[in-house]
C-alpha cells in the first residue's frame, strides 16, 4: 500500500499545524580547532617592555597554540514545527530540535544541542506584529573573535529576540517600534564576557508612491557585561549604552530590484572606570535583493555598527561585514538550484590600557613586574561557499556544499597578541545535507 508523505510528515489538528521534521548531515572540515599553521609553542616567552623609561626584558608564561587538525562530523537533528493559525501570514509558530553532535577521530567531544524557536505574524485592523525568538543551548568549537587559547567546545547559551510593530496611519504613511533583545552566556569557565543587549527603535514611514516608502528611526539601548562566573580572573565588566538613527529607503526600486537601504550615525558610551569613554561613527545598513531573470536571485548586503567586545572589559569595536549570495535554478524543474556566498568582514577594536605581567631575571633572582599594555587590534575575515541543492519532492532537500573560511589578526601590543588566544587561520570545509520535512 502507497501512503503520502503528507500523511505522516503533516497534520491538521483544527487550527494547528503539526509537521514533523528531521536533518542529517556530515560535516569535513580541515581546521577543527580553528589552529594555525604555526602554533606558538607556548612556555616561557620573553619579550622587551619598556618599564619606568627603560627597556627591559620581560619573561613570562604564554599559552600553548592550537595545530591544524581535522575531523568529519555527523549531525542528527530530530525536531517538529507546530503552527497554530491556518493562514501562515497571520499565525503563531514553534519549533524545536535536538542536535546529535558526532566527532569521528574526538569523540570525547560528542555532545547534544537544543533549538527553540518562536515566530509570530499577527495583523488586527491596522496593527501589524511580525516577530521571532531564538533559544539555543550550544556546544561547539569557537573560532574567529571568540575564540580561547584552549580549543574546545564551549557550552553556552545564546537568547535573541526581536519584534517589530507597524500602526498604518494612512494609506501613505505608518509609525512603528521595534525591540530587540541578544545576549550570550557562557556556561564553562572561558575568558569571555557575558554580555546581554537590550535595544529599542522608533521609526515613521512615508510613501511618496505605492513601491517606495522613505523613513527615519532613532533608538538606543543599554548592553550588560559581566564578568564569567566560572572564570575568577576576569574583571568585572563595564556596562555601555548604544544610541542612534538612521534615514534610508525602502521598497521595490525597479520591477527586478526591492530592499532597504539606510544611512546613520551610531554612538557607544560606557559607564566603567578606565574605558575608552564614547565610541561614535557612521552606521549603514544594506540588504538589496536582484533578480536579473526569474531563475536567478542575488542578494546584497552590508552592515556597519558599534559593538562590545567579548575579551576585554569596557572595549568597543566598530564592525562592517558585507555580503553577496546568489541562487541560479539549474534545469526546467525547479529542483536543482546552485547557490554561492562570499563574505568580507573588518572590526577595529579600541586601544583600552590594560595590564600585563611577568618577572625579570636578575643575578638575584626573578623579580615580578607589571607594565601597561595596548589592547588595539584589527581583525579581518574572508568567507566563500559554493553548493548545489536538489529537491526532489516538497518535503525533501539534499545539498552538498564547500566553504572557505580565513581569519587574520594584527594586535597593536606583541604581549596582547601572545596571552590573548586569537590566531590566523584558515578553514576548508564540506557540507553533505539531508532536510525532511515539509
Amino acid at each position: 500500500m502507497a501512503v503520502e508523505a503528507s500523511q505522516i510528515l503533516s497534520y491538521n489538528v483544527g487550527k494547528f499545524l503539526i509537521q514533523p521534521q528531521f536533518d542529517a548531515s556530515a560535516q569535513f572540515t580541515g581546521n577543527l580547532f580553528y589552529g594555525s599553521e604555526n602554533p606558538q609553542p607556548g612556555g616561557p616567552t620573553t619579550i622587551t617592555r619598556e618599564i619606568r623609561g627603560v627597556d627591559v626584558p620581560v619573561t613570562f608564561q604564554s599559552p600553548q597554540g592550537s595545530g591544524v587538525e581535522s575531523d568529519l562530523l555527523w549531525y542528527l537533528s530530530p525536531g517538529m514545527e507546530v503552527q497554530f493559525g491556518v493562514n501562515p501570514e497571520n499565525s503563531l509558530t514553534i519549533g524545536y530540535f535536538h542536535d546529535f553532535i558526532l566527532y569521528t577521530d574526538h569523540s570525547d567531544f560528542n555532545a547534544g544541542q537544543d533549538r527553540i524557536q518562536f515566530d509570530a505574524r499577527v495583523q488586527k485592523g491596522r496593527f501589524t506584529v511580525v516577530g521571532n525568538d531564538t533559544v539555543a543551548w550550544l556546544d561547539t568549537i569557537l573560532g574567529g573573535t571568540t575564540a580561547v587559547a584552549e580549543r574546545v567546545p564551549i557550552r553556552r547559551l545564546a537568547w535573541s529576540d526581536s519584534y517589530r510593530c507597524t500602526y498604518d496611519m494612512t494609506m501613505k504613511t505608518d509609525l512603528y517600534a521595534v525591540f530587540n533583545h541578544d545576549s550570550i552566556n557562557y556556561l564553562q569557565s572561558v575568558q569571555l564576557y557575558d554580555q546581554g543587549t537590550l535595544r529599542g527603535t522608533l521609526g515613521g514611514t512615508y510613501k511618496p508612491t505605492e513601491r517606495i516608502g522613505i523613513f527615519a528611526e532613532m533608538g538606543g539601548g543599554h548592553t550588560d557585561v559581566s564578568a564569567n562566573e566560572p572564570f575568577p580572573q576576569q574583571v568585572p565588566g563595564d556596562d555601555s549604552w548604544v544610541y542612534g538613527g538612521f534615514v534610508g529607503v525602502r521598497g521595490t526600486f525597479t520591477p527586478r530590484v526591492t530592499g532597504t537601504i539606510k544611512v546613520g550615525y551610531e554612538s557607544r558610551e560606557f559607564v566603567g572606570p578606565g574605558t575608552t569613554g564614547s565610541t561614535g561613527g557612521a552606521a549603514a545598513g544594506v540588504a538589496v535583493a536582484y533578480n536579473p531573470t526569474e531563475r536567478l536571485l542575488v542578494n546584497l548586503s552590508f552592515d556597519r555598527r558599534v559593538g562590545v567586545s567579548p575579551q576585554v572589559a569596557g572595549q568597543s569595536y566598530v564592525n562592517g561585514l558585507f555580503g553577496l549570495s546568489a541562487t541560479q535554478q539549474l534545469g526546467q524543474t525547479g529542483r536543482w538550484s546552485l547557490l554561492g556566498r562570499l563574505g568580507f568582514g573588518f572590526g577595529t577594536f579600541s586601544g583600552n590600557d590594560g595590564l600585563g605581567s611577568g618577572v625579570v631575571l636578575t643575578p638575584d633572582g626573578p623579580v615580578p613586574v607589571v607594565f601597561v599594555t595596548d589592547q588595539g587590534r584589527t581583525d579581518q575575515t574572508l568567507t566563500a561557499s559554493l553548493g548545489v541543492s536538489y529537491q526532489p519532492r516538497p518535503w525533501l532537500t539534499t545539498s552538498l556544499t564547500y566553504a572557505f573560511e580565513k581569519y587574520s589578526t594584527s594586535f597593536d601590543d606583541e604581549y596582547v597578541a601572545l596571552v590573548t588566544g586569537l590566531n590566523d587561520f584558515t578553514v576548508n570545509r564540506v557540507l553533505l545535507q539531508v532536510s525532511v520535512g515539509f
